[in-house]
């Protein structure tokens, strides 16, 4: 007796679902810290990590001032985007603040009109837009890396812009520092 084995393959074929999403490094602001008065700009880069073309993604940018007195998420607009499937789309927005403040953003995506969104835990990104004071000193983390096999010497070059409130530039400390990247 001769048993025969038969081989079925099963082919499943998934939906292309689209995938938006916003990272704390996609938004850019114009000013950081934003000058008081003076009208700034807020880039939003939207993601879809899908393999579907995401369309009518809502994208709603707000602030909030907590570093002073803190009075909630304050909303500054909505823009829509497209975004095609791997790839990444743009949205600005314009914004006045009327005071001084330690302004926090968070951009996030409302609704997704088609496309669908397969992984809604990476809606929302936030931003930290420092104020410095005169005689407060900060650090500033810049992560470098290197892309090869072997150490590489680097050269990391800082400007700092001081200005007055009101935006006027009044001096530029540039300084430079070289470094081993292992």
């Amino acid at each position: 007796c001769m048993l025969a084995c038969l081989a079925t393959t099963l082919a499943v074929e998934l939906p292309s679902t689209a995938n938006p999403a916003i990272l704390d490094s996609g938004i850019i602001p114009s000013q950081s810290p934003p000058v008081p008065a003076r009208e700034m700009s807020v880039v939003v880069e939207v993601h879809n990590r899908g393999d579907a073309d995401a369309d009518g993604v809502a994208v709603k940018l707000s602030w909030n001032d907590y570093g002073l007195a803190f009075s909630g998420w304050q909303f500054v607009g909505n823009q829509d985007a497209s975004v095609p499937a791997g790839g990444t789309s743009s949205v600005s927005f314009q914004y006045t603040f009327p005071s001084r403040a330690h302004v926090k953003f968070q951009a996030r995506i409302e609704q997704v009109q088609t496309g669908g969104d397969a992984i809604s835990s990476d809606n929302e990104g936030i931003f930290n837009a420092h104020r410095i004071y005169s005689g407060n000193r900060f650090s500033y983390h810049v992560p470098i890396t290197n892309p090869g096999d072997e150490d590489n010497q680097r050269t990391v070059t800082v400007r700092i812009d001081v200005r007055c409130d009101n935006g006027t530039l009044v001096d530029t400390c540039p300084f430079s520092h070289e470094l081993i990247v292992p």
